[in-house]
């Protein structure tokens, strides 16, 4: 009785523990989703300065677009033409983006204050736009200045971004900010506690890798087949949202990426473990076996 016990509680903890790394899984992929590094990556695939503002911030179109917006605005901020269009067509522009789009998602999901470049990148820029100025000798104009040119240009990309209001609309971003930036720490926890609990009912602490490999390597599984299907959901999106296409097929891409990534490195981590177990009941296994020779 007392085994059948301990079987159910177990059953019942190992259950658990797959909810939890199910649910880090998910998590851990939503926040790699909205890095700065991701981002850069996800702008360069849709070639987001081709794209209307009105677009990208979910308004009435604007006849404008991102690559213009910032050509004017660098134009104002007495940025010489040659200059400004050699940052565009640079690779770094995407990572430029990255950062700025990383802190508008933060501005419109956590109603924090509105986006601006940060420090490293406006240093970037600058570094950048004097390369340019000694390919451009013709150019009038000196390094401080250029540099003050700049960091005025860098504030004034906070102009870009609408309200807060207009941009998510009569939506609210309540239920995104939860996982988005819900802190790992407490799944962490309870992992650990979990796994604590299956070693005290089990008196046993090698046995704890069958469970937690058992369960690492079905959850990420799990989330390997989920990644996988990519031609599944970038069909079932775009025959919803066609006007979108261009939007939604990368973004569903780079999604699947992370969650198949993330899903193979939990998985083979299971595996590890649970070979780990293996290899320890043998030699509990061999142990006995000489010991029952040894006494005959």
């Amino acid at each position: 009785m007392i085994r059948i016990v301990k079987k159910i509680i177990t059953y019942i903890l190992t259950l658990i523990l797959f909810i939890l790394f199910s649910t880090m899984i998910f998590i851990l992929s939503c926040k790699t989703l909205i890095t700065k590094e991701n981002l850069s990556s996800y702008v360069k695939t849709i070639d987001i300065l081709n794209v209307d503002l009105g677009i990208i911030f979910n308004l009435e179109e604007k006849g404008i677009t991102l690559q213009e917006e910032i050509f004017n605005l660098a134009i104002e901020s007495n940025i010489p033409k040659p200059i400004i269009k050699d940052i565009l067509k640079s690779d770094e522009i995407n990572t430029i983006l990255g950062d700025f789009f990383k802190n508008v998602i933060d501005y419109v999901l956590k109603n924090e204050n509105k986006p601006s470049i940060s420090d490293e990148t406006t240093l970037k820029m600058i570094d950048l736009a004097i390369i340019s100025s000694e390919d451009h000798m013709n150019l009038m104009i000196e390094e401080d200045e250029l540099k003050e040119s700049i960091i005025e240009f860098s504030s004034k990309l906070t102009d870009i971004v609408p309200e807060r209001s207009l941009i998510i609309g009569e939506y609210t971003t309540d239920r995104i900010n939860e996982i988005l930036y819900f802190d790992m720490v407490n799944i962490y926890i309870l992992i650990i506690v979990v796994c604590i609990f299956i070693c005290l009912v089990n008196k046993s602490i090698y046995k704890l890798f069958k469970y937690l490999g058992s369960v690492m390597i079905l959850s990420g599984l799990i989330f390997v087949i989920i990644g996988c299907l990519n031609n599944l959901y970038g069909n079932l999106l775009v025959s919803k949202y066609q006007t979108l296409q261009n939007f939604i097929l990368p973004l569903v891409t780079n999604v699947l990426t992370i969650i198949f990534k993330n899903g193979v490195l939990v998985s083979f981590s299971g595996v590890f473990i649970y070979l780990m177990y293996i290899i320890i009941n043998r030699i509990k296994l061999n142990n006995k076996i000489n010991m029952l020779l040894s006494k005959q």
